[in-house]
């Protein structure tokens, strides 16, 4: 089968995964990703994808390290930097120095360096497993953090130690000494080269604002060329790419400005779509690559009549219960006196250490013969014991961990509702702050809007835009949209306006009824902005065709929305049915005040600088909370969707 046909089919089980995962949350995304894949791997199917290392390294660790650096919070980074060191080096050290003595007694036949070079690729944690475990599990705050940041730092330490593993069991030579300065010189070097690349770029990208280019794609392409560049030229000079890429990521992250201009939220906006998608494929390729190369490595070591299955299970439940006792221990004497129980932390702090396709993916690089000509030794079993660490730890992860860590749906609901809380105020309290005379009008207007959502969730412990808020809103817009479209109609028999002015509104019409079709529910902050890419996508595109007749057209059939929507009200959608005239109700200011004179386009003008603001308040706002540890990443993650959709509405009116 040939690469675009394999990629397709690839893309098609990414899709077909997270089907499967909407109607059966419960269980976790990589796993019907590995699952997936490991069917896809076994069915005769024709799907092979060989799993270089290095090229695994640049396309998908790379970028997947690079966000997670920038997406960490710093602060906290730093505050538990001495966790996180201990797990991210002490840890794996010590792992290595006592598993490879036990794998090599377990296992008959295995050398020394070859036992520690096995220990070595299960010693460090996957920052891609982590993330998605962390993302379903309400772990306490802290330990998401150091978890999170020694799956950042560990690879290196672990892969470092591999190597020299592995080239003392092809050349049977091992110098201490040379071992610990190239792990010096590997580790430090990447993180410094990691902090010089991102000031040439940050110089860079400041240039090109200097001399007036403001294309958002080219920083959004910028800002994705980035991690591969950087990984690529580290591992060249024979540095830690992953560390640079990290560091590069922590950086960027923390030379970003506190408050946007309109141009750098604009870049903001279409980066973190673009890298959205871009993490959804790379992640899901990760876990489904890895699916296929287990069922290759299981399907060897099953095949080998010399040893018995039950044998090789055996020694995968071993190593897996080592590991986390190990981790066990480590966290007991080093990290249990954090925040909460000793006891109750160590145990969470083992069972999170989740391995990944970054394993996998080393031991695959094992190569097939020694210097001398002959096998390397157990070589397909080491890789069934990685493949199967690798499952028993998501295993583990995915049932065991909800169960020692509970948290009931009430008081998930209820820190959501008060984070939710939280965020609208911080608007609020911006907008006050920027108010004065010459944007009163406008600054009024916003926290009126902002005050009322915060009113309707005063008094109760649940999100008001739950899904079936979200589907009698939806209906209700559709009741809108129908009507404007009949409308159109009957103006074009009667030829009241320009038919090609109509015939563009009705269009526009179609573009936002198909997005309303298919766009599922969220817990939206601003769920009255969900609708309005209409009035942004009608103007930007005909702002120069028939503008007057487009918007004269506009303002009749939005009064002829409202006036449907009255009609269909019941004490069952009043909600809802107040949001939907709320919307066509800020339709008319746009057209009534930026298009009828310069006052009007002055204030719109405020407005939006006002809106900018207040969408960058409630973005320091969640990362404030999220340092706090008042949220999880789990929520972070939900709240910044929702202002997301509210800045997308907001850019998507814009008319340039």
């Amino acid at each position: 089968m040939g690469t675009i046909q394999t990629i397709l089919i690839l893309l098609i089980l990414i899709v077909l995964s997270s089907v499967l995962h909407k109607y059966m949350p419960s269980i976790s995304l990589p796993l019907f990703q590995i699952s997936l894949g490991i069917l896809a791997g076994i069915l005769p199917f024709g799907i092979t994808f060989h799993l270089d290392t290095e090229v695994f390294m640049l396309l998908f660790i790379a970028p997947i390290l690079f966000m997670d650096g920038k997406q960490i919070s710093n602060r906290e980074l730093w505050n538990f930097r001495n966790p996180i060191l201990l797990m991210a080096l002490g840890l794996v050290f010590s792992t290595i120095l006592i598993c490879g003595p036990v794998i090599t007694r377990l296992i008959p036949g295995l050398p020394l360096a070859a036992a520690f070079a096995l220990a070595a690729v299960l010693s460090p944690t996957d920052a891609v497993s982590v993330k998605a475990i962390s993302n379903k599990i309400k772990l306490p705050h802290n330990i998401i953090t150091i978890v999170e940041g020694e799956s950042l730092l560990n690879d290196a330490s672990g892969l470092v130690a591999f190597n020299f593993a592995i080239a003392a069991q092809l050349t049977g030579d091992f110098s201490i000494k040379d071992a610990t300065l190239s792990f010096l010189y590997i580790a430090i070097g990447g993180a410094l080269f990691g902090a010089v690349a991102t000031y040439f770029i940050n110089l860079f990208t400041g240039k090109l604002k200097a001399m007036g280019i403001e294309d958002a794609t080219v920083y959004t392409l910028i800002q994705i060329i980035t991690p591969f560049a950087v990984f690529l030229i580290a591992d060249e000079l024979g540095l830690s790419g992953i560390l640079a890429v990290v560091v590069c990521g922590i950086i960027i992250s923390i030379s970003r400005p506190q408050r946007f201009t309109t141009q750098e939220a604009n870049i903001n906006y279409i980066s973190e779509g673009a890298w959205s998608t871009l993490l959804f494929v790379l992640n899901g390729l990760v876990f489904l690559l890895l699916g296929m190369e287990l069922s290759t490595a299981f399907g060897k070591e099953v095949m080998d009549k010399q040893i018995s299955t039950l044998t090789d299970i055996s020694y995968v439940l071993v190593i897996s219960a080592l590991l986390i006792l190990i981790r066990y221990i480590w966290a007991y004497f080093f990290l249990g006196r954090e925040e909460g129980s000793r006891k109750r932390n160590s145990l969470l702090i083992s069972l999170s250490g989740v391995r990944g396709a970054l394993t996998l993916a080393a031991c695959l690089s094992i190569p097939f013969t020694l210097n001398n000509g002959s096998p390397f030794p157990k070589r397909d079993l080491m890789l069934f014991i990685s493949g199967g660490v690798i499952i028993v730890t998501l295993l583990i992860a995915n049932i065991v961990l909800p169960l020692i860590c509970p948290k009931t749906e009430d008081d998930s609901r209820q820190l959501e509702l008060d984070a939710t809380k939280k965020v609208i105020q911080a608007a609020i309290d911006l907008i006050k702050s920027e108010m004065n005379d010459d944007n009163r009008q406008a600054a009024f207007s916003i926290i009126t809007h902002y005050e009322r959502l915060l009113s309707e969730n005063s008094n109760t412990r649940t999100l008001k835009f739950a899904s079936d808020e979200w589907r009698k809103e939806i209906e209700i817009f559709m009741t809108g949209l129908v009507a404007e479209k009949e409308e159109i109609k009957r103006l074009l028999e009667n030829n009241t306006y320009k038919k090609e002015a109509l015939l563009r509104i009705g269009r526009s019409l179609d573009i936002v009824q198909r997005r309303l079709e298919r766009r599922r529910p969220v817990k939206s902050i601003l769920p009255v902005f969900l609708h309005k890419p209409e009035t942004g996508f009608f103007l930007k595109k005909h702002k120069f065709l028939h503008q007057d007749e487009m918007v004269l057209a506009k303002r009749h059939t939005t009064k002829i929305a409202i006036e449907a929507i009255w009609k269909t009200v019941t004490p069952e959608n009043e909600v809802a049915a107040k949001r939907a005239i709320d919307h066509y109700l800020s339709i008319l200011e746009v057209f009534n005040k930026r298009f009828l004179g310069e006052d009007g386009k002055v204030y719109a003008d405020k407005k939006r600088q006002l809106q900018i603001s207040a969408i960058q308040a409630q973005k320091v706002k969640v990362q404030e909370l999220l340092e706090l540890g008042e949220i999880s990443y789990t929520t972070a993650g939900q709240l910044r969707k929702n202002i997301g959709l509210e800045e997308a509405a907001l850019f998507e009116e814009d008319v340039s």
